[in-house]
């Protein structure tokens, strides 16, 4: 049985190959999966990702935003392959896009822990919202306008559900601190909704996670995975990036806004400090914790452990200092 599945794998990469061959036009060697809905394709003197996309209209929207990005100097991400001008193309009722591979240096990997790696990282996220602020207009028709604090809502709301399994165990308490906090931000965010769509857009990132950086062979910094792109404001990529790195900042909101001043001008917006006070990689993290299924969720019990629990004093004490900031 183990057998026949194997050959059926083996199959469909064969296949998959043949097609990847014939549609490019590259001599492509080999073909390697790399995760669910991901392969790399090697030839001789290149190397592209497959991907595949849940909609035909997210592989022409990534294609032209990364071509608008190129025209309007932003070079700092990958291309797709020119075949995508006529659309995505179709192989075994699969929708997949052909992206140019990234190679990273393996000996310099981009970590938000590293300060300087931090500094890169938000001039260029400064450089890609100044890029997409020009692509906007010519997008418009084809991005959702990003609704932070209805998709914190739906989050929190999640979470304080989920929370209830663990109501007899120690977690409980530390679990439903972190829910009254993140109570208490989103009735500051709605009572200011109106910052989180202000004007002027961009083009948002959306994910801005350490992974979805990359240093390439030759020193420079790429940013790849547009799945989540959106317009609105750019502090809203700001916010979601200042949430990535404070761990990293030992909780200080002090270290926080003394980390650029693409952080700092915000330093005094009520709205910006009660989205920073929403601690939503707690219930993000925990909501995909409890959708794992047994292997991945022991795998991830220790990240989850460590920012739940082991830095709950460090952000009980990066809370008040917010709140301290909010209610001057």
């Amino acid at each position: 049985m183990k057998n026949r599945r194997n050959r059926r794998r083996d199959g469909f990469s064969s296949r998959l190959l043949l097609y990847v061959r014939k549609i490019t036009g590259i001599p492509f060697r080999n073909i390697s999966k790399l995760k669910e809905g991901i392969w790399l394709a090697a030839a001789p003197r290149e190397k592209w990702i497959i991907k595949e996309f849940s909609k035909p209209e997210k592989v022409y929207q990534q294609y032209l935003l990364t071509r608008l990005l190129r025209e309007n100097g932003f070079h700092h991400t990958y291309t797709f392959h020119p075949i995508h001008q006529s659309g995505p193309c179709f192989f075994e009722k699969r929708c997949l896009g052909f992206i140019q591979f990234v190679e990273s240096d393996n000996d310099d990997l981009f970590q938000y822990s590293h300060a300087k790696d931090r500094k890169e990282a938000l001039a260029l996220i400064s450089q890609f919202h100044d890029a997409t602020s020009k692509c906007l207009e010519a997008m418009k028709a084809r991005l959702p306008t990003c609704d932070l604090p209805g998709k914190w809502e739906k989050r929190i709301k999640q979470f304080q559900t989920d929370i209830q399994h663990f109501k007899d165990s120690s977690a409980f308490p530390y679990l439903e601190r972190y829910s009254r906090i993140g109570e208490y931000a989103l009735s500051l965010m709605n009572q200011h909704s109106a910052y989180f769509y202000r004007e002027p857009h961009c083009i948002l990132h959306g994910d801005l996670a350490h992974h979805n950086f990359i240093r390439t062979q030759h020193g420079r910094l790429y940013i790849i995975d547009f799945d989540l792109i959106s317009m609105g404001p750019k502090y809203i990529d700001i916010l979601q990036y200042c949430n990535r790195i404070s761990s990293s900042l030992d909780w200080s909101p002090k270290k926080l806004f003394s980390e650029g001043e693409e952080i700092r001008r915000y330093a005094e917006d009520l709205p910006f400090l009660a989205a920073l006070l929403y601690p939503a990689d707690i219930f993000r993290e925990w909501k995909y914790l409890l959708q794992f299924d047994d292997k991945r969720r022991k795998a991830h019990w220790k990240y989850v452990k460590d920012i739940t629990f082991l830095q709950f004093k460090k952000r009980m004490q990066y809370s008040e200092h917010l709140m301290e900031r909010i209610n001057k």
